[in-house]
């Protein structure tokens, strides 16, 4: 049993040894010590103002820099964001994040909002109407399964009411479910003509929201 609890206590150890590394390895600081050391602070600005990361990134590289008393060039590194920033904040870069359904670039300078929050906008029109024809296609679908259930069973019911070997009350129980299967296939059928019709009004939408984008 001593030995049973050492096993156990000595497990848990090196898992809990493990996953202490793999922390370590995956490291919280934006920046190695290497990368603190060689820092071009200007590029490194220029990188996070072009992946359009909030200023905010700054202070990360403060901190993983400070444990080995190296301290940004703050001058550099905004001159590189503001270049970084403006071949990020662009019009169609907006619109590819509203399209794709990500957020709205917010690090971007105040003077380019009305341009990149218009194409942003178009760029979600498009996304959400993407996604409700989306919607529609996957319900058309379930639909149609249960109209292929509901024509199994019909064909299912028929070959039985006409066995030799069905008796009176379960034929009569048959051609009641069979009156309600008529009843709900006509129920499904509609249903799926009004969404394959919903379906052709939103793809013209939006094929003539796309055609009036200009990204």
């Amino acid at each position: 049993m001593k030995l049973l609890t050492s096993r156990v206590w000595l497990y848990r150890s090196c898992l809990v040894s493990a996953l202490a590394g793999a922390m370590v390895l995956s490291g919280c600081g934006s920046l190695s010590e290497k990368e603190c050391h060689n820092a071009n602070w200007h590029m490194i600005g220029y990188e996070d103002g072009a992946a359009g990361r909030p200023a905010a990134r700054l202070g990360e590289h403060r901190e993983a820099c400070s444990e080995y008393g190296i301290t940004p060039d703050l001058q550099a590194y905004r001159r590189g964001r503001g270049e970084g920033l403006r071949e990020y904040c662009q019009p169609r870069r907006a619109y590819q994040l509203g399209r794709n359904g990500s957020g709205y670039p917010h690090a971007c300078p105040a003077e380019l909002e009305d341009a990149l929050r218009t194409a942003y906008r178009d760029g979600r029109k498009i996304h959400e109407l993407e996604s409700e024809i989306g919607g529609i296609q996957r319900t058309l679908q379930r639909k149609e399964n249960e109209l292929r259930h509901i024509e199994k069973t019909q064909i299912s019911h028929q070959a039985e009411i006409i066995g030799p070997n069905t008796s009176g009350s379960r034929r009569v129980q048959l051609l009641a479910e069979t009156w309600d299967l008529v009843k709900r296939k006509d129920a499904v059928e509609d249903e799926i003509y009004e969404l394959e019709s919903r379906i052709g009004t939103r793809r013209e939408d939006l094929g003539e929201l796309i055609s009036t984008t200009q990204y």
